[in-house]
Order: structure tokens, then sequence, then C-alpha cells
């Protein structure tokens, strides 16, 4: 009976110091120890899962360890703030880069902190201070709302470690062999890794138990308006403080908007008037804005409602990479498209606003892209009889045949023509203008574009995808 008391009473005594870090803010200090990064990207488990830092760190011309991906389950705007303040900056890391990826909802909104267990997850984060971001949060119970939140984290804490001393300490006395005490030890860390992994909590990493969101039970507090007429953006987001934290340690901020699959996309709407106001505040602020939504992955390419597999991690975190790379180069601006066509050519839309056009022997349509700036062109055809390639003129379009992917750099104005001989016509289903995921998409959807994600490299295009990899059959006529 001595024992269990023994156990609980150090256990104890060991957390009743405020220095001690607990649940995942103690596993998020252990993934950066020993590590120089130059990229922190923050988020939930959907960056977590969603985020592949080698594929971002080769698409950014950084070597692996550059890129370091840090999580907090069901995380916001004010979990993101809490990990960049106290596990990041105030621990003397100094990245050039902080991406947040994300649904685009949490970020702007706390919703999330309804949960009580998402408020003990912030109180970790900020062990100290924070005060300023629970003011936004909370309104006038911050202080309580992060106090409470800290004795949960502790008691969790206390609960889970001396569970854990407990379970150990039975471990050995039961199963002890003959190995002595090396072998003892030896046997409870196989039994940690076989029985108990994923049952403790304390690092960022793994899936995530599913939750369902409540109240504060009558504490008296309870975090802002959730998207209602009392929501004000400005008054209630964290935008600021996220770029001023980033800004003044001289670092850059880019807000990446993830995917989700198309079953379950409306996890992450927003209003578009608060979309509007967002992205004018972010501009404000200097925040590089990414809309990933549009990538080239579809249902199969998600392990469930909001987790992508690892070869859609792959594809989302390539796309990422190219786009930062477009925002510092300048090529962040979405290009202004202007379509004519002429007679006879046939224009059709699906119900989701989807469109295709039919040229039959001798129509053309021409496109003039404004500016100065040759902007990459990506199109994909399929040949309606034995004829020619298309006539492209006014760029270099690449003909690749049959089930062409025709890609090039187009300034001013382009025409692509059908050829006038019997057998000519030609049925083109996807063409974007644009350096991905800023891309303008004239026809079909940037999701099933084929050759969506580009990059120039060295005055020339190169497409990031190939037919092997993206099967993607045009759809019927």
């Amino acid at each position: 009976m001595l024992l269990p008391l023994l156990v609980f009473a150090a256990v104890g005594a060991r957390l009743q110091g405020g220095a001690a870090l607990t649940g995942h803010a103690r596993g998020i200090t252990q993934t950066l120890r020993g590590t120089v990064p130059e990229v922190v990207v923050l988020g939930s488990s959907i960056a977590n899962r969603g985020v592949d830092a080698p594929a971002l760190a080769e698409a950014l011309g950084l070597p692996n360890e550059a890129v370091v991906v840090l999580s907090v389950p069901y995380a916001t705007s004010a979990h993101h703030l809490a990990v960049l303040r106290r596990r990041v900056f105030d621990a003397g890391y100094r990245p050039s880069r902080v991406i947040v990826a994300d649904a685009l909802r949490p970020m702007l909104t706390h919703e999330l902190l309804q949960d009580p267990e998402g408020v003990r997850r912030l109180a970790e984060q900020f062990d100290e201070g924070g005060e300023d971001a629970a003011a936004r949060v909370f309104g006038d119970g911050g202080q309580d709302a992060l106090a409470q939140g800290r004795l949960r984290a502790k008691a969790t804490a206390w609960r889970e470690e001396a569970l854990a001393a407990w379970r150990d300490g039975a471990v050995w006395a039961a199963l002890r062999p003959r190995g002595g005490r090396r072998a003892a030890a030896h046997l409870v860390d196989r039994v940690q890794a076989k029985v108990f992994t994923g049952i403790e909590q304390g690092t960022p990493a793994g899936d995530e138990p599913v939750e369902d969101a409540g109240s504060q039970d009558g504490s008296g507090w309870g975090p802002s308006p959730v998207l209602g007429e009392a929501y004000a953006l400005h008054e209630h987001g964290l935008l600021d403080l996220l770029a001023a934290e980033t800004q003044a340690h001289g670092a850059s901020l880019t807000l990446a908007r993830m995917p989700l699959p198309p079953s379950n996309r409306a996890m992450d709407q927003v209003p578009a008037a608060l979309e509007a106001e967002a992205r004018a505040w972010m501009a404000a602020l200097d925040i590089d804005y990414v809309d990933l939504r549009g990538a080239p992955v579809g249902e199969d390419d998600f392990a469930d409602l909001r987790h992508l597999t690892p070869h859609g991690a792959q594809v989302v975190s390539t796309l990422l990479g190219d786009a930062i790379r477009a925002l510092e180069a300048g090529h962040g601006a979405v290009p202004d498209v202007a379509v004519s066509w002429g007679p006879g050519v046939t224009v059709t839309r699906d119900p989701e606003g989807v469109t295709t056009w039919r040229l039959d022997p001798g129509q053309a349509v021409e496109l003039t892209v404004s500016g100065d700036d040759p902007v990459p062109l990506v199109m994909r055809a399929r040949r309606l009889g034995d004829g020619p390639p298309l006539q492209v003129t006014g760029a270099e379009i690449e003909d690749l045949g049959d089930g062409v992917i025709g890609q090039g750099l187009v300034t001013g104005t382009v025409t692509v023509r059908a050829p006038e001989v019997e057998g000519g016509g030609w049925w083109v289903h996807h063409l974007a203008l644009g350096h991905a995921p800023f891309q303008r998409v004239v026809l079909g959807r940037a999701e099933t574009l084929h050759g969506a994600g580009v990059r120039l490299a060295g005055g020339r295009i190169d497409d990031l995808q190939t037919v092997a990899r993206y099967p993607i059959p045009p759809p019927a006529l």
C-alpha cells in the first residue's frame, strides 16, 4: 500500500514547481532539441500528416533537416502563437520563415477552444505569459482561462506520470527476468512500446483522439463569438499578433490553407465577407497567403476526412514549396486573362461550372494576358480525329501528342487554333495560366489539371507531375 503513495508523492512533488513542461509543450521541446530550423511549420494534425518535411525542403532548395513540423491537436491561431513565442523564439531558435499550415477557419476563429481540452493544450504552450492572446480569445476571463488550463495540464501530467511510474513498477515486479536490473529495464521498455504506445500524451506526432467540443461548464468564461454577428476579426483574431511575433525576430510568415477531401470541404467553410476581410488584413500585415485547395489531390489521396496520405502530403508539400518560391520571386499574383473565341467554338459548362472548349477545324480561341512578364501556361487537350496538332501562336507550347499536355511561357496574346483540315478538331478541357498555385484556371478544374504543378527553372518550365503518376482521364464529351 505504501508504494503507490510514494509514487504519487514523488511525481506530484516534481510537478509542483512551475518549470516542468507538460504534454505537447514537452514533446515539441524534445522535437526541436538539437535542430537548427530554417523553416518552422505550425499546425494541427492536418499539418502533422499533410506536410512532408523532406518534400517541402526539396522544393525550397533546403536540406531535409532545415524544415521542422510542430503540431498541436485541434490547434487554433492561439496555439500557433503560443508555440511560436514560447517553444521557438523564447527558446532561441531563429527560423527565417514560419508557415502555418491548416484549414482557414481555425486560423481566424477560436471555436475549437470551446472544448476544455483545447484550453488545456493552450495553457501547456503558454506555460508563462500569453495574456495578450487570452484577452482576445476569452475577453475579461482570459487570466482565469489560462490559470484553469494550467491547473488542468498539471493534473493531467501528474495522473499520467504517476500511472506510468506505477505501471512500470508493476511490470518490473511481476515480470522481472533473470538478467538483472538491465534486462528488467529492457522488458519494461518493450512492454511500453507494445502495449501502451499511443495512450500517453506528450508528443506532437501521431493520431489524435476524437474529441467532442463542449462548453466551459459554467466557469464564467468562454471563447470569443464564432462567426456570428458579434464576431469581429480585428477585435478577436490573432493575425496581427502572429505577424508581429514573427517579424520581430526577422522571419517571414506564410499562412497555407490546406486542402480537404471533396467529401468534407464544408468543414472549412468561411463566409465570403470574412475571408475577404482576412485576406485584406493579411496583405496589410505583410503575411503571405497560399491557398492549396486547388492541389491535384482527390479523395484517394486522403486517409480520412481531414488527413492526407503520405503520397498526398508529398504532392501538397511540393506545391507549397513552389508557391513560396514563386512569392519570393514576385510571382504571387494571379494573372488577369481576357478570353475571346471565334464563331463556331463550342463552349460547354457542366453543372459545377467547369468550362471546356471544342474547336472544330479552323476554329480558334484567343487569350490575352496582362503584364509584361512571361506567364506559365499549362494546357491539356484531346484530339477528336486523326488531324495534325493544335496550332498555337504567341507562345512556344510543347506538344506531347494525343492527350496532349502543353506547357510554355506566354507574354501578351496567344491564339489556340484547330488546323483547318479534315479530322483536325480538338477538345481543350484544361487550361491554366500563372505560377502554381497562383493560377487562373480558364478551363477545367485545378484539382484535375494534369501538369498543374510547374516551376520556372533557368528559363524553362519543369512539370512536376507525370502521366504515369497522375493518370487522370478527361471526362467524356
